[in-house]
């Protein structure tokens, strides 16, 4: 359960359709679903058109299914790239416009050549493909950019649905325009539908985003630094291959719908658009399912037996004749095939920083759609060469002995069956940083030094100190820091590279050689326990989901008689004068926007309760203010707050809110305006904490002893371990030492569950075997402790009564 549910926060909107709140989004789904109705119409005509003129060779179709998908299997990583560096919504724009011209063009080449040719078809089939593997991943990216991280499933939801409402829509539409002809009404449609949703993408808000740090790179190392991110991160490694098996294997049937529906069911078109339905109506159904829950973020498991399933549909498929029990079928094969595809989305979405998203989601469209023709020339061949029902028995299989492979591996490398996939929506507070990393924030944090952001930690500071600074920035109060504790060293961290370019050209500039910037992410630094003396984040938890997780990590870091020091602003103490409509107005949209990123604008009024809730002790709470109340003060702190309105992350929030630019312009204008009124003056309170960790005794083995026992009966079991150790902490005892105390309790148990009869000591030399206890002298002494506790002694020759 998150901190926030814990303290009661108001919770935010559930339910599938949770995103339709954001005005840019919607804009994005409106284009976005109209271009996959004209998708799915010309698809689905293609494919029958293909179909009769070639008397439902499967290869045929397999091969009309390939033209159509290898486009996105050869430039997806290429068009991931450019993505990254573009413009993403004018990607998309521009694509459907040339979606629109080739539609025109083979509707002009069918009226002006009324023989439709196989290569013709073939010909436009590739062209509309090589469009869509442009846009798709500037299309999967920009969804996670639209809105706030906790509609992210929402939004993802909402595109697989409109994907498959179209699914269900199209062939149907198609099938009324038909009646019985060869009309090419449905490529018309899709003219105008690609027109639209040109003119749709074009109206969409330019996203603020950080500099691309490869941007002057070729695109080949742009694409492989992609591959290599996603190498770094082993849940969208894993989940990408089981993404490839499920296309390969699984979602390739749909390319021999029509062979199913002629041969196998002995149909027509109309059997073949209610198979094609059934599976969108399947496909709809799923995704509504993986959606509904916020976060919605699958495990490898949860995956694997949503393929063993897919499988099995798959089989069946290939195997029934009935036509009702087929629809039955295809609708829940539907269903398990987006339900997977939705899952791994928001993984991969949720997981990636906005600098390799665009390259990290064509991997996703490649393993997702670019394998598909693999699989659909791979199972057409073999239906070709055997039979409908062999080639969809034979895939079926395949994809479950794979996943049972995938899993095997995957447990022997790790020793889990999950992946923590918390810590992926954890990474996703990085993206939806609700400043950003732009050049206007960068300059406005490399202003700040450590006497006016952290002058309550300077009396702690002493040379030779090891300080870790939890989101440095662009590392101004960094080096400060560093200057202050020579000859000791400073490492600062951040969760991207964007701003640790310019904290070591700083370096670089002071002539600093020893400070040290990495990435890492604040609930698993990367660092052993008790490894600084003096742990600093300034203005970082305001902007985290789990405060007390990250507090609960920083303190693990701290060493013995360290400082832990943290402060924040309090946004609801935040005052200016004279009063001002627009700064009320920017006040009011940057409170709501960092709850909806799921970070708390007034954290500095939380920070000992936060401590408290993270256990940490001897903490005391202080308060500072940053007062701008001088010409010069006010009017660089009002040109900064304008410049951030325009070119930051908040920009990008807000126009996801529905704002365009010219409320942009104004919020900015009255930032100006007020700080070259006469009397200017603004404060902001913040909380600050510092907290020692002062060293605790440990509890003698005796008394560890005596609490394992305890542990045992039933008031004790009723207890729990954590209550016990509070209570021995508050009461001055001191800490209970985890080996000892968990080689006492399996002595106890053994002793307790085995009912040893006087003499007898077995089942102790097992355990001891078991725990390979002799040759390590630590644990070797605690059992020596333990076993003469309770009337045992060890011996070479085993476990003796020490009466004997």
């Amino acid at each position: 359960m998150r901190f926030a549910q814990r303290n009661g926060r108001r919770q935010r909107g559930h339910g599938p359709f949770r995103a339709a709140r954001h005005g840019g989004f919607v804009l994005f789904w409106i284009g976005f679903m109209l271009g996959q109705l004209g998708y799915w119409m010309t698809t689905t005509w293609l494919q029958w058109s293909v179909s009769l003129d070639t008397d439902g060779d499967p290869m045929a179709l397999g091969l009309l299914y390939f033209v159509t998908l290898v486009p996105l299997l050869v430039l997806s990583p290429w068009a991931g790239a450019m993505a990254d560096r573009r413009n993403r919504a004018r990607i998309i724009a521009c694509s459907q416009g040339v979606i629109a011209v080739l539609c025109a063009a083979f509707v002009l080449q069918i009226v002006l050549l009324p023989d439709l040719t196989l290569p013709g078809t073939f010909a436009f089939a590739f062209g509309i493909g090589t469009m869509l593997a442009v846009s798709a991943p500037a299309g999967q990216s920009l969804v996670a950019t639209l809105v706030p991280r906790t509609d992210l499933t929402s939004a993802i939801g909402m595109q697989s649905m409109s994907m498959n409402v179209a699914r269900i829509a199209g062939p149907s539409l198609t099938g009324l325009l038909l009646a019985g002809s060869r009309s090419s009404a449905p490529v018309v449609v899709y003219a105008v539908a690609a027109a639209v949703s040109a003119w749709t993408a074009w109206r969409l808000p330019a996203v603020a985003r950080p500099p691309m740090a490869e941007a002057a790179a070729p695109a080949w190392r742009r694409v492989l630094s992609g591959v290599r991110y996603v190498r770094q991160h082993p849940p969208c490694g894993l989940a990408l291959v089981m993404l490839a098996v499920t296309s390969i294997f699984g979602a390739s049937y749909v390319a021999l719908l029509p062979a199913i529906a002629t041969e196998r069911l002995g149909g027509g078109s109309g059997t073949f658009t209610a198979l094609v339905g059934a599976t969108g109506i399947g496909a709809v159904l799923g995704v509504l399912v993986t959606s509904w829950r916020d976060g919605g973020i699958a495990t490898p498991w949860r995956i694997g037996l949503l393929m063993v399933l897919l499988g099995t549909g798959v089989t069946l498929l290939g195997a029934l004749t009935v036509p009702w029990v087929s629809l039955v079928v295809a609708a829940l094969t539907g269903g398990v095939n987006f339900a997977i595809m939705t899952s791994t989305n928001g993984l991969l979405n949720a997981s990636a920083d906005d600098q390799h998203r665009g390259r990290v989601m064509s991997l996703y469209v490649l393993a997702w759609a670019g394998l598909v023709p693999v699989g659909a020339v791979l199972l057409a061949a073999l239906a070709s060469a055997t039979s409908l029902r062999t080639a969809f028995a034979a895939a079926g299989l395949l994809l479950v002995l794979l996943t049972f492979v995938l899993l095997g591996w995957h447990h022997r490398a790790t020793g889990r069956w999950d992946v923590p996939v918390q810590a992926a929506a954890r990474a996703f507070d990085a993206a939806r940083y609700s400043h950003g990393h732009q050049p206007a924030v960068l300059s406005a944090h490399g202003q700040r030094t450590a006497h006016d952001s952290c002058a309550y930690l300077l009396p702690h500071l002493r040379p030779g100190q090891r300080v870790l600074d939890v989101g440095c920035g662009p590392g101004s109060i960094t080096l400060d820091l560093a200057a202050l504790v020579q000859p000791g060293r400073v490492t600062g961290l951040e969760p991207t590279e964007a701003p640790l370019v310019e904290a070591r050209l700083r370096a670089v500039a002071r002539g600093d050689s020893t400070s040290q910037f990495a990435t890492g992410d604040v609930y698993d630094l990367p660092f052993p326990a008790a490894t600084f003396d003096v742990v600093h984040a300034h203005q970082v938890l305001q902007h985290l989901e789990d405060p007390v997780a990250a507090l609960r990590e920083m303190w693990r870091v701290c060493k013995p008689g360290g400082v832990l020091a943290v402060r924040d602003v309090d946004y609801g103490t935040m005052t200016w004068s004279p009063p001002d409509a627009g700064v009320a107005r920017w006040h009011s949209l940057y409170c709501s926007m960092a709850r909806e990123n799921g970070a708390e604008p007034h954290a500095g009024r939380f920070l000992d309760t936060w401590a408290r809730h993270a256990d940490i002790a001897h903490s005391t709470a202080t308060t500072s203010v940053w007062t701008y109340a001088n010409a010069a003060s006010t009017r660089w702190y009002a040109a900064r707050q304008a410049s951030r309105v325009l070119d930051s992350a908040f920009a990008g929030h807000a126009r996801a809110r529905g704002l365009d630019l010219e409320d942009l312009r104004s919020l900015a204008a009255s930032w100006i305006a007020w700080g070259e009124a006469d009397g200017a003056r603004l404060t902001m309170t913040h909380g600050e904490l510092i907290a020692v960790k002062h060293p605790q005794p440990v509890v003698p083995l005796q008394v560890t002893s005596v609490v394992s026992r305890f542990l045992t009966s039933k008031e004790g079991a009723d207890l729990g371990v954590s209550q016990v150790s509070r209570l021995l902490t508050h009461a001055g005892v001191g800490a209970l030492d985890p080996m000892a105390l968990n080689l006492t309790a399996r002595v106890t148990r053994t002793l307790h569950e085995e009912q040893l009869r006087e003499g007898s000591s077995a089942p102790l030399d097992r355990l001891v075997d078991t725990l390979a206890l002799r040759d390590d002298d630590t644990k070797r002494a605690i059992l020596d402790r333990a076993l003469a506790d309770v009337g045992y002694r060890l011996e070479a020759s085993g476990v003796r009564p020490a009466s004997s």
